[in-house]
């Protein structure tokens, strides 16, 4: 009705046929940017711990007392910690973005309907 008080007659098989398209066209939008920023964020959090550990071993080169030095080894192997959490997570990331692409597949195809 909105659409007719607006001036834009169609009936009501076109609207349901461009709402169908309009609705599957964004969830396909999404699955796409979601299996594709998720694994831009793992790799950016990655980069970020790396370069902190870079920095963390530029520091302990740098370190002037054995105290100070303990400190930013304690800090390093904070760091290394979440490094490892990063890639023990690497597998959990592929099957969930395997899981996408396979949804994203489906929806080429037809296979899956949205609501």
């Amino acid at each position: 009705m909105y659409l007719e008080t607006e001036g834009h007659k169609m009936s009501e098989r076109t609207f349901e046929r461009y709402k169908k398209e309009y609705e599957t066209g964004t969830a396909k939008r999404f699955l796409e940017l979601a299996r594709n920023e998720w694994a831009n964020e793992h790799l950016l959090v990655l980069d970020k711990l790396k370069h902190i550990e870079k920095k963390y071993w530029e520091l302990f080169t740098e370190a002037e007392t054995p105290t100070e030095g303990k400190n930013i080894l304690d800090s390093l192997r904070a760091t290394q910690d979440q490094i490892l959490i990063v890639y023990n997570e690497t597998p959990m990331i592929s099957k969930i973005k395997e899981s996408l692409d396979a949804k994203l597949a489906n929806m080429n195809r037809g296979i899956i309907k949205v609501d």
